[in-house]
This record gives C-alpha cells, structure tokens and sequence, in this order.
C-alpha cells in the first residue's frame, strides 16, 4: 500500500489520484490529509479571497483524514492499512509528528518538493543546508517538481540518485480545445466584446509576486490597437492595474476579474499566446494548462516550468524576468511562429510530462529504511 501525506486537497492534485485510482489499480493507494478537510471555504493566503474551485476534489479515490494531534492512532492507521511507503507534499513542521509516527511503524518516506534556489545568496543557501538536513533526514527519496528543482537539490547536496521527478502534471483532457470549449470562448468573447483577433491571456493573482504589472505594461509597449489583452485575476494591484489600463482607452484590454477554475479553459480556447509575467513561481502549471489548449506561452525566467516545457521560438519564449523590453519583443515574435510546429511540440512535451510519467516514478525506494 502506497500512502500520500498532503495538507489539503487541491485542484492539481485530485485529478491525478482519480487517475491513479483508475487506472494504476496495480499500486493500491491512500491520500492522508492533515489540515481539516470540509470544514470552511479556502481562503488565498496572498488575496485574502475565498476560493472556489467548482470541481470535486474528494470523490474518485480513497482519502482519510489525519489528526496531527494524534500521531499515535496514525501510526495504528499506517499498520492496518499495509502502508510500505508513503510520499509527503512538500516539508511543513505541521505534520511532523505524523511523520515520526511513520518512522516509529518503519515506514520509508519521500518527499515531494518544488523549492528553487532564486533569490538565494551563497551564505544563505548554506545556512538552509545546514538548518534542513535533519528535517531532510527521516526520507530516502526526493522527488522534483523539474529542472529549476534539480538545482536546488544538487545545492542542498542531496545525491542524484535519491531524485526522482514528480511535476505538477495536469488534466490534458480538462484543457483540450474542443467543440464545447470553443463554444465557451465564443459565449466569452461575445459577453467581453473580445473581436477576432490575436488575443494575449494572463491569468495570474494580481499581487507582487505574480507580476501582473509587467504583462499590462508590456502590452500597453506594443501599442497595437489590432492586438487584445485579457487578464484574469484580482487583488491588491487592481487600482494601478486599472488606472493605467484607463491612460490608454485605444487599446483594447479586458479586466473580467477573477474565474472560477471550471472556467478557465474557455478563456484558454479564446486566446492566441498565455503570458506568465511571474517574477517568483517554482513551477506554474498554468503553462501545461495553456499548452494542452494550444496556446504559443510566454513566460519570465522565474517560472520554473518554462525550463522544462518550452522551446524557444517554436511553442513560446522564455524572457528574463522583469526585463520589460525583451518581453515587448517577445510578444511581437510570437505572433509570427508556426501554429503547426507549436501544436505538436506541445503535444510532444505533454506526453511526457503526464500522469502515466507521474505514476511510473512511484515506486517502493530499494533501502526500504
């Protein structure tokens, strides 16, 4: 028996254990969560707003919920169960005693990580070395999120041959263009009077982080009237966001606010190039997302998944985070790339970055304890 160990569920998760449940019925498995599953709404700990993500995301495979407090009956949970190995999402001090209920059952451990070294001095990567080695100690296996992980894991001294890769992956088929999705971006783009032409999306929290400024300041040095913005997303920049939107009324930019997860993809269907201005995002899945809906992707150096699934000048461009100008170009170059040659490489790399991938890198580590 095969165990995960997450804080709660999330909307990139549960489609891939709903998958697993599917279709690896080889490798029986259970999702431990440790924060209170059901009891209020999510709240976006950088918006402050309430999330809602419009899809089931505990029907379709086996979930308990764990008691932090209780270590002791988790660790009787693990026994009864059969647990041989269990994965933990990312490294948080909140489930540390279920983690030593798990070492007290020999039960071996891996951990899911997406830490990247940016913004990292020397000094203080070593301080972090120093201060997670004995939180890294109890697992035998490490498992990245991609590229710009590695690095991270090679800093942190970890050996190579403890890595195995466990991306973001997402529901290829939730984001495919289809007839009904194309007839969701046309019921968009007549709701937003979004006119047939090239069309730049950025879905993005609009907070510091995310960057949403750079993308509106990037279009706005396009000044193309033939062209069109929409931005998905809301918070705490939305005054500037809309004050310097309203200092060019010529140029065609929608602000629809934010949009419910089930939504996303025909706003995906609707547009030409998906744009992540991030100037800090370990992964960012939403360039699969984009990319499964055929969309050309630009994206900072700062997304750690441009690393992995972008070519440059074929499916999108990679530019240097906060370097404004260079994305300015990179806007206009898109436009002028091969459909053709986009759509298949994006089919190419998502085949490989998928969940059969995902559930072939699970397996029981050989040194067992």
């Amino acid at each position: 028996m095969l165990a995960f160990l997450l804080a709660k569920p999330t909307q990139f998760d549960a489609p891939f254990f709903r998958w697993m449940h599917e279709h690896r019925q080889d490798t029986p498995f259970v999702v431990f969560y440790w924060q209170p599953v059901g009891n209020s709404a999510d709240t976006d700990s950088e918006t402050g707003a309430s999330l809602s993500w419009g899809i089931d995301l505990l029907n379709g495979y086996p979930w308990q919920q764990a008691d932090p407090a209780n270590p002791v009956l988790f660790q009787k949970t693990l026994r009864k169960m059969g647990v041989r190995y269990m994965i933990c999402n990312g490294w948080k001090k909140g489930f540390k005693l279920l983690i030593k209920a798990a070492r007290r059952q020999r039960v071996p451990l891996g951990l899911r990580i997406d830490s990247v070294a940016w913004g990292k001095s020397k000094l203080e990567l070593d301080f972090r070395r120093w201060l997670l080695a004995k939180a890294y100690h109890p697992f035998s296996q490490f498992y990245s999120a991609g590229t710009i992980t590695d690095q991270y894991l090679r800093l942190m001294k970890i050996p190579s041959m403890r890595w195995r890769r466990w991306p973001y992956c997402t529901d290829i088929d939730f984001f495919k263009k289809t007839p009904e999705q194309e007839a969701e971006a046309e019921a968009l783009r007549a709701q937003w009077g979004v006119e047939q032409t090239p069309v730049f999306l950025g879905i993005c929290k609009w907070v510091p982080r995310e960057n949403p400024l750079e993308l509106l300041q990037a279009f706005i040095g396009l000044n193309n009237p033939a062209l069109q913005l929409i931005m998905i997303g809301d918070g705490p920049l939305r005054p500037q966001m809309e004050a310097l939107r309203d200092q060019h009324p010529h140029l065609k930019i929608h602000f629809p606010g934010y949009a419910p997860y089930v939504s996303l993809p025909g706003w995906y269907a609707l547009a030409t190039v998906f744009v992540h201005p991030a100037s800090y995002e370990p992964w960012g899945v939403s360039v699969q997302e984009a990319m499964a809906a055929g969309c050309f992707v630009v994206a900072s150096s700062r997304v750690g998944s441009s690393y992995d699934l972008l070519l440059q000048g074929v499916n999108g461009f990679q530019y240097r985070a906060g370097d404004t100008p260079v994305l300015i170009k990179c806007l206009q170059e898109v436009l002028q790339l091969d459909p053709v040659a986009m759509q298949q490489f994006n089919e190419e790399i998502l085949a490989k970055w998928n969940y059969e991938s995902v559930a072939a890198g699970l397996v029981l580590p050989e040194t067992t304890f």
